[in-house]
């Protein structure tokens, strides 16, 4: 009886986690906002992996520079952001999810920033991943990625 309870427990924690990710994923390619990106931070931190849910804060924390008022706030944020997407990415170096994170927020980012030397390296990983069939998520996670790397023209 202890034994299917603790099961019962452990089906339903995997259930709520794998949620948040999906959830983390949907926001990430949803409208920027202030609003979105702060919902994404803290939906991150529900996501069962340490690594992933580094990634998609430290991602959305990046984003949500802009929205900052005062120039050295939003380069602190954007500094506190890709610190904890480099973490992640140091933690998991071939986790092709959050190569993707890293290369989008590089991407994305202004040029005086600097933060733009691992594009062609994660974008190698992202398509190993893409042609090995080994990329997570749903195959509508999969479609906007994808979509993602044609508009702007990284090719495998």
């Amino acid at each position: 009886m202890i034994r299917l309870l603790l099961l019962s427990i452990s089906l339903i924690y995997t259930m709520i986690a794998f949620a948040q990710l999906s959830d983390c994923r949907e926001l990430f390619f949803q409208q920027p906002s202030l609003q979105n990106w702060e919902k994404l931070m803290a939906k991150a931190k529900n996501i069962e992996s340490e690594t992933l849910s580094q990634a998609f804060a430290g991602a959305a924390k990046c984003s949500t520079a802009e929205y900052r008022l005062n120039p050295f706030s939003k380069l602190n944020t954007f500094n506190a952001g890709t610190d904890e997407i480099e973490q992640a990415v140091k933690t998991d170096p071939e986790n092709a999810e959050i190569r993707f994170l890293r290369l989008c927020i590089q991407m994305e980012s202004p040029g005086f920033l600097n933060y733009n030397s691992k594009i062609n390296e994660d974008s190698a990983l992202v398509w190993k991943a893409l042609e090995d069939k080994t990329w997570p998520g749903t195959e509508d996670y999969l479609e906007k990625v994808l979509t993602y790397l044609k508009k702007k023209e990284l090719k495998p």
